[in-house]
């Protein structure tokens, strides 16, 4: 009694891991989707991956999904099967480049403290103004470069801040922070009309 146990108990785990082994292409391809999609998520989640290349990926793997309903409705075919295989091979690929590329998103906080830097020069500059300590002239060479900072600014962040941005936005709010602070200070007197 026993060994027919032993016996039953051998065959059960040699069946089941049979099983594992020889798993339908569906399953397969299924499994590799959701893969690809856990590996995209977290790429997104831990900054590997900004929101545009995200996108992109996301885009293609919602095609490849599509294109794997279609065919398990028609009984998923052997063209099929290898065409989609294919697919996520190089999406699978590409994943890994973009999660690894040199690009990375910017620190959200960064963000917050570029507004806040935004802010305070844009604050400099009216008070300059308001204080005589900037003339007019002054103002009208400042400020258009304020907002052709906060314009950059509100551009990377539409297609995702990335360090490299951040640090050339930084330099000019550096450069212009400093030619606000020379300016106040050179005893120019604001003059009326001017």
């Amino acid at each position: 009694m026993k060994r027919v146990l032993f016996f039953v108990t051998v065959l059960s785990v040699f069946l089941v891991c049979a099983g594992m082994l020889y798993a339908s292409p569906a399953d397969t391809i299924q499994h590799r989707i959701n893969d690809l999609q856990a590996k995209i998520d977290s790429g997104f989640k831990y900054r590997q991956l900004t929101e545009p290349e995200a996108k992109k990926l996301q885009k293609r793997l919602d095609n490849i999904k599509a294109g794997f309903e279609k065919a398990k409705a028609k009984n998923l075919p052997k063209s099929s099967v290898a065409s989609i295989e294919q697919k996520l091979d190089a999406l699978a690929k590409d994943i890994s480049q973009e999660r690894h590329d040199a690009q990375k998103a910017a620190n959200p906080s960064a963000e917050k403290r570029i507004n806040d830097r935004i802010n305070t020069l844009q604050a400099k500059i009216e008070s300059g103004s308001r204080s005589g300590q900037l003339t007019d002239s002054e103002v009208r060479s400042l400020q258009p470069r304020l907002d052709a900072v906060k314009k950059r600014f509100e551009n990377a962040k539409r297609n995702s801040l990335t360090t490299e941005e951040t640090k050339a936005i930084n330099s000019q709010l550096d450069n212009l922070s400093r030619d606000i602070s020379k300016q106040k200070k050179d005893d120019q007197k604001k003059k009326k009309g001017r």
